[in-house]
């Protein structure tokens, strides 16, 4: 639950959202099982209510809230796993940015340093008039 209840969180690096990804998954598949459990107790009130039992009306109103809060619950959830696959998307493209950008700084510098150093002998050759 507390992964659903900081939704601001979407994590500030690609590690931190691998991390985040890893307990959405857990509480994903956590949250089968109760829909698993809850399919099987509807089945069960519809059977109960087939053979009139005397409490069916409010075993349905039971399992009618019951549904009603999963569905919540879940939609939270598949929302929260979206932010989560964007943050992860954003996260990587940045990522490949950041590589390209060592890369080309590793190119470009030696590059800009002779540059720099012929420039340097360029005024030292005008400095002693040669």
């Amino acid at each position: 639950m507390e992964l659903l209840s900081s939704k601001q969180d979407i994590g500030e690096s690609l590690a931190a959202v691998d991390v985040l990804w890893q307990q959405y998954e857990k509480l994903e598949s956590k949250t089968q099982s109760i829909y698993d459990n809850l399919t099987q107790l509807r089945m069960m009130v519809d059977k109960l209510c087939d053979n009139n039992h005397f409490a069916s009306t409010d075993m349905r109103q039971f399992v009618t809230k019951l549904t009603n809060r999963y569905t919540f619950f879940e939609a939270r959830l598949r929302e929260r796993g979206n932010i989560l696959r964007l943050s992860m998307a954003f996260h990587r493209h940045l990522e490949k940015r950041r590589q390209d950008c060592d890369f080309c700084q590793a190119e470009v510098m030696p590059f800009d340093d002779t540059m720099a150093a012929q420039d340097q002998q360029m005024d030292n050759l005008r400095e002693s008039g040669g």
